[in-house]
């Protein structure tokens, strides 16, 4: 008489989430393909391996005690206990709650939103007997699901590419800006020259200038004196330069004539001063976007 074929098990099908094309320095663990595959821990452990069977790429399995989460198992679990001598008939009838037993293993469990950079250190700082095994990845309280760990290392490896080129493309910026501030300091020194010259000009003849018009001042002050009456021509053109008004007028003038001089004086020293204290930074900041571009060359390679 044949014997009776034994009834498939009722175990859910794996389904994997959609892993997002584009990633950045802000990515999480939401944007990875994630193997949702759970299961009670009453099966055994035949009813997994053909699950296995049938998805090379599943990681692990998700086992549930009572609609709890109890842990983790993975393929590659799985396969140490049926790779044993008489492994098969020992553990393939096996529930999946006693191959967990035998396994103990501290299955690392993060949220979905924990970014793709933190979980790759988290990972890394498992023991190395555990390097290899699936994350588990926690959506919703009741909800677990697994992330290979090559995939994980895909993804960072790529953020930081992404992170890189960040920094380089950033530090070239910079440079580009150091530049044009330095551009700027050797103008101010050209403008700071420039001004000075002709300010010493200025300054120099102003000494002589005001020296002539006191003497020019004096020297009407005399003519007035000994000649009160002045023709009529010499009277006309008085009133037409108005020599009352630049009498009183002159010295104030000049007085402004040299207040502005001494300002000007003033201005280029303070100019020279900002531009070397403005070489001296754009030197120090180019010596570390130099150093940073160092960095993320040997990062890159």
């Amino acid at each position: 008489m044949p014997s009776a074929k034994r009834s498939r098990p009722n175990l859910p099908l794996p389904k994997i989430s959609e892993a997002s094309q584009e990633l950045c320095l802000e990515s999480t663990l939401a944007e990875l393909p994630l193997h949702n595959f759970q299961v009670e821990a009453h099966h055994c452990g035949r009813d997994v391996a053909e699950i296995f069977e049938r998805f090379p790429l599943l990681p692990g399995v998700v086992l549930r005690e009572k609609k709890q989460f109890l842990g983790m198992i993975s393929r590659q679990r799985l396969l140490e206990f049926l790779i044993r001598p008489q492994g098969m008939e020992l553990f393939m009838p096996q529930p999946l709650s006693v191959l967990h037993s035998y396994a103990r293993t501290n299955s690392l469990i993060v949220p979905e939103a924990t970014p793709i950079l933190i979980a790759a250190q988290f990972a890394l700082r498992r023991s190395p007997a555990q390097q290899s095994e699936p994350i588990v990845v926690q959506s919703h309280p009741d909800s677990y699901a697994l992330l290979d760990v090559h995939e994980l290392n895909i993804a960072y490896w790529q953020i930081r590419g992404i992170e890189t080129q960040v920094r380089y493309e950033r530090t070239q910026a910079q440079m580009i800006q150091t530049e044009k501030m330095a551009s700027l300091g050797r103008l101010v020194d050209g403008v700071a020259h420039e001004i000075l010259d002709p300010v010493g000009f200025i300054w120099g003849n102003l000494v002589h200038l005001t020296t002539y018009l006191d003497q020019v001042m004096t020297l009407l002050a005399a003519y007035e004196a000994h000649f009160p009456r002045v023709p009529e021509a010499i009277a006309r053109l008085q009133t037409d330069i108005e020599l009352d008004y630049l009498k009183q007028d002159l010295p104030p003038t000049l007085t402004s004539i040299r207040s502005g001089a001494e300002r000007l004086k003033n201005l280029p020293p303070a100019y020279k001063t900002s531009a070397m204290l403005m070489r001296f930074i754009l030197n120090r900041q180019i010596c570390t976007n130099v150093w940073i571009a160092f960095c993320c060359c040997l990062k890159v390679v």
